[in-house]
């Protein structure tokens, strides 16, 4: 390697009797100035390591000198730091989906949307996906009346391989506990957003809607009211019978009472599709389901709907239960929302008339 003695091609003011000094470029051996390809990576390199002026001044002297591998270090030096760096979240912006990772689990993650209006004091509103995992239909699917109510809309993902038991809420041996995560999602929104997490208004579809009501069992403290979209098969307020059909404790989900007196006080509403009477293959079809509650989801939604209402009666409690039918719709999401146009009627028994909750 050579160097080029020759002075710098800018403008200099210097005072009178003073001379520029030269500046020293080095060149390989076809000529070639070896800062071109590094210039900018020393400039941005050093102005990111200026905490005072002495030590920048020491930096730029020591950087001046024409050895190849000063070059070479400092380009590894800024590779690495530029490849370290932390990776910076999605910016939470309203009005559109946004894709979330828990912060305390990168593992883990879920959809969020914030209405244009703010999220601050706003509800929370959840829906859950059932096994085809659909979350991102789900959220923009209900985007728009998240916009409408002005609520705050959490779409969590259960994948498979982590929760294939999140229906029954992830019972032991079986995964991971589904209603913990949400837990620490819906509380993660709470603190990013200032949204109310204390109270949550539950949908979910199909093995979702599984989740959902037995959340509320489990939690009914954390739920507000909650709609069952098509569940396969319910967990029943009877005391005789173990979870997950009953609410006798069981060691497969240890830790958690099921209080008749607090779940019975939270207001629920099933929606089912009207032709969501087919006998597939995902429908848990053991003989004591059919026995005890029913042969299609529209009789299975429909009996559990009469059984909390009679509980609940039998304790003077008069918490409204409702059941509703969606037209042109069998067992799917998509007609459910499409042609039944079931997302008025989860809002509507979630939130009642849009013009109360936007005030």
């Amino acid at each position: 390697m050579c160097c080029l003695r020759a002075t710098a091609p800018r403008r200099v003011i210097s005072s009178p009797g003073r001379q520029p000094k030269p500046i020293l470029i080095p060149l390989n051996v076809y000529g070639r100035s070896l800062l071109s390809p590094l210039g900018s990576a020393k400039k941005q390199f050093a102005d990111s390591l200026q905490p005072n002026r002495r030590f920048a001044s020491s930096l730029r002297k020591f950087m001046s000198t024409p050895h190849p591998f000063v070059y070479l270090a400092l380009a590894l030096l800024f590779g690495v730091g530029l490849w370290s760096r932390p990776v910076m979240a999605e910016p939470l912006v309203t009005g559109r989906v946004l894709h979330m990772t828990l912060q305390s689990n990168p593992d883990q993650k879920y959809l969020l949307y914030l209405p244009t209006t703010g999220a601050k004091d706003r509800p929370i509103f959840v829906t859950v996906h059932g096994i085809s995992r659909n979350m991102e239909e789900h959220a923009t699917r209900f985007a728009p009346y998240a916009e409408r109510y002005r609520v705050v809309l959490v779409a969590p993902q259960f994948p498979k391989k982590n929760f294939p038991d999140y229906q029954r809420l992830g019972r032991v041996g079986q995964g991971d506990r589904a209603d913990q995560v949400l837990q620490k999602i819906v509380t993660e929104v709470g603190e990013l957003t200032g949204a109310h997490n204390d109270k949550l208004y539950l949908f979910g579809y199909s093995g979702g809607a599984q989740f959902v009501h037995r959340y509320m069992l489990a939690f009914p403290e954390r739920v507000a009211k909650l709609v069952v979209g098509a569940a396969g098969w319910y967990t029943f307020p009877d005391p005789l019978l173990s979870y997950p059909k009953g609410i006798k404790p069981s060691p497969q989900l240890p830790g958690d009472v099921f209080v008749a007196d607090k779940f019975l006080q939270v207001p629920a509403c099933v929606v089912v599709g009207e032709q969501d009477i087919k006998r597939e293959a995902n429908l848990d079809q053991a003989p004591g389901i059919d026995r005890h509650q029913g042969y299609t989801r529209v009789e299975r939604g429909r009996n559990w709907i009469a059984a909390m209402q009679k509980a609940a009666r039998a304790k003077g409690y008069a918490t409204p239960y409702v059941f509703r039918t969606v037209p042109l719709a069998a067992h799917s999401f998509r007609q459910s929302m499409r042609r039944g146009k079931m997302g008025d009627v989860v809002f509507e028994c979630l939130f009642g008339d849009v013009l109360t909750v936007t005030k």
